[in-house]
């Protein structure tokens, strides 16, 4: 993704600001359960339309998911990874229609802030942000 500079006037919004990628662990290769996918569609007039703005998947860096398949991790101990993706939308919806779980590689990739509902709701884990995905190679 673009990163696109602010002004040190602009009123700051940390859903936009995308953080130094090179702070953070990116893995490769990621796995994602499709079944679990979320769309979001566009708003106009607080209204939203037939549009999507983007897909919400959940995954995990697929060394993590090979150590849980041979025993190695346990599966409550993995944390998935939120995932972002705002392109390949006839890709992701033929996986969903499936509901498979497959690795994919995220296109230009960024780190943004994830907003954390709860109690204490705050902008207080980090979220993957990519233009598109394709499948990992074997």
């Amino acid at each position: 993704m673009a990163n696109k500079k602010l002004k040190l006037t602009s009123e700051l919004s940390l859903k936009e600001v995308a953080l130094d990628s090179s702070q953070f662990d990116i893995p490769k290769k990621i796995q994602v359960d499709f079944s679990k996918a979320k769309k979001t569609k566009k708003y106009k007039n607080k209204q939203p339309t037939d549009i999507i703005s983007h897909y919400t998947l959940l995954g995990v860096d697929e060394r993590i998911a090979k150590a849980v398949n041979d025993g190695v991790i346990d599966q409550d101990d993995v944390k998935a990874i939120t995932i972002e993706v705002y392109g390949s939308f006839d890709d992701i919806e033929d996986y969903i229609e499936f509901g498979k779980v497959m690795s994919v590689e995220l296109l230009d990739v960024a780190v943004k802030a994830l907003w954390v509902e709860g109690r204490n709701a705050a902008y207080k884990a980090v979220k993957l942000v990519a233009s598109g995905l394709k499948l990992a190679d074997m």
